[in-house]
């Protein structure tokens, strides 16, 4: 995904985007084993205007049919100066409403 936002002061920030989401066992109904229904995901994003790049890779258990529980190991790093690099853990959970 190639994304270029504009902004309201007439400036672009360039990003580059790159999502990648698989399916370990999909079982349609099973929610109660720690193995189904899990996906594993990873997200990298790359600001020009910034020269940060931010990564994610997690674990995501799909926990009923509307909600899910993820575990996720976050990087960030400015290539700009002598900006540090930035690690952690998360935690998400996901729920749809109407």
């Amino acid at each position: 995904v190639a994304d270029v936002p504009f902004t309201i002061s007439g400036n672009y920030e360039p990003r580059g985007e790159i999502y990648a989401r698989r399916l370990i066992n999909h079982l349609p109904g099973d929610y109660g084993s720690w193995k189904d229904n899990v996906f594993v995901e990873s997200r990298s994003t790359y600001d020009f205007s910034e020269q940060q790049a931010r990564t994610s890779l997690g674990v995501r258990k799909q926990i009923s049919p509307d909600a899910s529980m993820g575990l996720y190991a976050l990087y960030s790093k400015t290539f700009a100066g002598n900006e540090p690099e930035d690690l952690g853990l998360g935690i998400n959970y996901q729920s749809r409403f109407d």
